[in-house]
């Protein structure tokens, strides 16, 4: 027996070299896991990380492909260079289309050489985690920060909060590409040097630009961080750094009270102009906030101490009471902060499948032409003509019915086979459809776009791009083939094994933010005709059918020169109209595109537009993303783009004449005047939804006080004359319009059975306070003790003054 255990004590190490030299021997995958946001969700793209060994005397050049054993017949690909006896680190995008809800989701790794016969190196496996609830939250901290953690610890628990995990992130794993970000929403970074590259950097900053929101704390960030990620945005300085003991924060909803600490917390004494301050200490600002692009940037300056603080309870499940447990609570002031920042990154304006829908109308089918038709249509009728005639002379008409009858399908026949052999002449066609939205003060474009490919017989449809960005097909899996993403660099790629069957249409999405020089902006100043909408365009060079979206309503704007146009009351549009006058084919299918665009339908997945957000909408020319097919394939295109423009306005000379839409100028309910209480103080204020933006049937009287917002590019205005028009169903109601001055009411005009348009003249006494706002009362009474509700369907004010300041 003491011989046996000799032998195997003197063995074991002896295999274990052997298994580490076979090892070293093999070509090893590493596995697959998840790197930069570290987690894979449905419908979004990650990051995947594999490290590969290369054990022969040659370099070599490989392929790594990676799959979903949800999705095996779909390959992630990426072209793999490795020296001899040397291993690799890789990093490609990957997509979990098929990731519904499970924690984890397994992978498949091929290590292929296309070079053998047999391309298989290696086969291994690898798994992710998967992340189903949103918004997502990250963090980059220093190490040992727990105040920093449990700052957003308490954020989480304590505010209704509907995101469940933090993700903790490393610099050295941040994603370089731009999708690598697409599935996380928030951001909190609490680290003194965070050490990013450019890539990783610019990364970052469009997802900030797409939507994210990105917290700083400020008392443990260097301000050069934010120097480098926001550009000419930060223009900020830190003046000096102090230790606090006792102190408050003031501001936000409800007043904060004092607090102490015996170990001070830090604050950086903060100036950054340009900046929304939400918070104060002293003075001087505790939190501050700014939109950038879509997203937005919230900054602290005193330490995650000042923002939370720590209970210990008894665990209510022991009887003893000896169990404490800890609980982290949100002050209120980080409350303020939790409805900016607690927010999953918005969808695009429009479904990909709208934008997909317009691609395909315009590729679907080709008239016949002209010159055929005519040619069997006119035959038809000639050689009708020349019988008929013919057997008139005879006396014979009675043969004219089935006569014309052969002729009539003949001709019939005639037209289905040139109708036939036409449907081979519609060419190999691509169509993209693009919205591109340009991105608030920032150079840069947020695109998002369909593709859709017609095939007139059945053929590969590999599809390539060289300028970034990402297409994904709507319907991918083709009969058990397999099809293959091949990154060929982080912005060049190839669809390889899509199918495109003969006849149909085949469709993707994509987005990508872009670049440009040239600005792109539109602003609006009145004037005594109404206002002048200026547009610099960019990269964008013919406007066509442009609508003009302000406060209260929109527009559709009349070009008088150059990307000018002139708005005037007669331009204003009614509620889901986007043109004047009779349409084309074309601005048909445009119109369908604004319906989504602006919220006017009743599709579930449309994010309608903030009305109270200016924008402005045109068709363009587009933007080429470097989209197109094989070498061999010259697709006839058929581009179009959608761009939306923000816009704002100019201040208008003091002495100047204007005349203001009723589109400039938005309303709400209000309670009424302050002051002495008066029969208006208790004004309705849920006849309006304001969400929809639609008034809500009622079966009583009520009185109603409408504050307009007068724009502050005209402030301070006198009012010379204005019209007052309402559109309401109150028979058997009695109205009465009024406006107020100093607190009281003043009869404007008084109606009975109002059913339509009823236009009231405000005279020139009535005044808007300092901030532009103007009431006006509607007081609804029953006469007849009617029991049909009364309705109010639309609501505007046109006002004309001077500027006087």
């Amino acid at each position: 027996m003491f011989a046996v255990l000799l032998a195997l004590l003197c063995t074991a190490p002896a295999a274990a070299q052997d298994d580490l030299q076979q090892r070293k021997q093999e070509w090893l995958p590493g596995g697959i896991t998840s790197t930069g946001i570290e987690f894979v969700r449905a419908g979004t793209w990650t990051l995947a990380r594999s490290q590969i060994h290369n054990p022969s005397n040659q370099d070599k050049q490989l392929v790594l492909a990676v799959s979903f054993d949800a999705s095996p017949y779909l390959q992630f690909t990426w072209p793999v260079w490795v020296p001899a006896r040397s291993s690799r680190i890789i990093e490609l995008p990957i997509r979990g289309e098929q990731v519904k809800k499970a924690l984890t989701t397994d992978f498949q790794v091929l290590l292929l050489d296309p070079d053998r016969e047999q391309p298989l190196v290696v086969r291994d496996t690898g798994i992710m985690h998967v992340e189903t609830r949103r918004p997502s939250t990250g963090m980059l901290q220093d190490s040992k920060d727990d105040d920093a953690i449990e700052a957003v610890t308490s954020l989480r628990l304590n505010t209704n909060s509907r995101f469940h995990h933090i993700h903790y992130l490393r610099e050295a794993k941040l994603p370089a590409v731009f999708i690598g970000w697409e599935g996380m929403d928030n951001l909190v970074i609490a680290r003194n040097k965070v050490d990013i590259n450019a890539a990783q950097t610019e990364a970052m900053r469009q997802w900030l630009v797409s939507g994210g929101r990105l917290w700083v704390m400020m008392d443990q960030v260097d301000p050069d961080f934010l120097n480098q990620l926001l550009g000419d945005d930060w223009a900020g300085q830190i003046v000096d750094y102090i230790e606090l003991n006792e102190f408050r924060i003031d501001g936000g909803r409800d007043r904060a009270e004092p607090q102490e600490f015996e170990v001070p917390v830090k604050m950086a004494r903060l100036f950054a102009p340009g900046w929304e301050v939400i918070h104060k200490v002293r003075g001087w600002p505790a939190s501050l906030t700014k939109a950038y692009g879509l997203g937005r940037v919230i900054l602290t300056t005193v330490g995650p101490r000042a923002w939370y603080r720590v209970e210990w309870r008894t665990n209510p499940r022991d009887p003893t009471g000896r169990n404490l447990q800890k609980h982290e609570i949100a002050l209120m002031p980080l409350r303020d902060l939790a409805s900016r920042f607690m927010r999953k990154l918005p969808p695009p304006p429009l479904p990909n499948q709208t934008l997909a829908e317009y691609a395909q109308k315009g590729i679907g089918y080709k008239t016949l032409p002209r010159t055929p038709v005519a040619w069997i249509l006119g035959s038809f009728t000639l050689g009708f003509a020349l019988i008929g005639l013919f057997l008139m002379r005879k006396r014979a008409l009675e043969h004219v019915s089935w006569i014309g009858v052969i002729l009539s399908a003949a001709a019939a026949a005639l037209l289905i086979t040139v109708g036939s052999n036409h449907q081979g002449e519609v060419p190999l066609t691509m169509a993209v459809t693009q919205l591109a939205r340009v991105l608030p003060h920032q150079k840069q474009l947020d695109v998002q776009g369909a593709l859709a490919i017609y095939s007139p017989e059945e053929q590969n449809g590999d599809i390539h791009a060289n300028h970034g960005g990402i297409l994904w097909p709507t319907d991918i899996e083709q009969s058990g083939d397999i099809v293959r993403l091949q990154w060929l660099d982080v912005d060049r790629w190839i669809w390889d094994g899509l199918k495109l069957p003969k006849g149909t249409v085949k469709s993707a999405a994509f987005r990508h933010i872009v670049g440009f020089e040239e600005p792109a902006a539109a602003t609006v100043q009145f004037g005594p005709q109404g206002a002048v909408c200026t547009i610099e365009p960019g990269p964008f060079k013919q406007l066509e059918d442009v609508v003009l979206i302000a406060g209260g309503g929109r527009f559709a704007p009349q070009k008088s020169q150059d990307n000018t146009f002139t708005i005037t009351p007669d331009h204003e549009l009614p509620r889901s109209e986007y043109f004047l006058g009779t349409l084309s084919s074309v601005q048909q299918r445009r119109r369908n595109l604004y319906a989504h665009a602006l919220g006017d339908t009743n599709h579930r997945n449309v994010t309608a537009h903030n009305q109270s957000q200016p924008m402005l909408y045109a068709w363009s020319d587009t933007i080429d993303l470097g989209l197109s097919l094989s070498a061999d394939k010259k697709p006839v295109l058929q581009p179009s783009t959608l761009l939306a423009i923000p816009w704002q306005y100019v201040d208008t000379p003091n002495g100047t004449q204007v005349t203001l839409p009723s589109g400039f100028i938005p309303f709400r309910l209000d309670r009424g005047p302050k002051g002495k209480k008066t029969p208006w103080s208790t004004s309705s204020l849920t006849l309006w939804d304001r969400e929809k933006r639609r008034w809500i049937s009622d079966g009583s009287g009520a009185r109603l006080v409408l504050r307009f917002q007068l724009p502050s590019s005209v402030l301070p205005l006198e009012i010379e004359d204005g019209t007052w028009t309402i559109h309401i169903d109150a028979p058997g109601r009695k109205l009465e319009a009024v406006y107020f001055r100093d607190g009281s009411a003043v009869a404007l005009d008084q109606r009975e059975n109002v059913v339509g348009r009823w236009d009231i003249a405000l005279p020139g006494q009535i005044e808007c306070d300092e901030q532009g706002r103007l009431r006006l009362g509607l007081s609804v009474e029953d006469v007849d003790n009617i029991e049909n509700p009364w309705h109010m369907q639309e609501v505007r004010l046109l006002l004309r003054g001077s500027v006087n300041r």
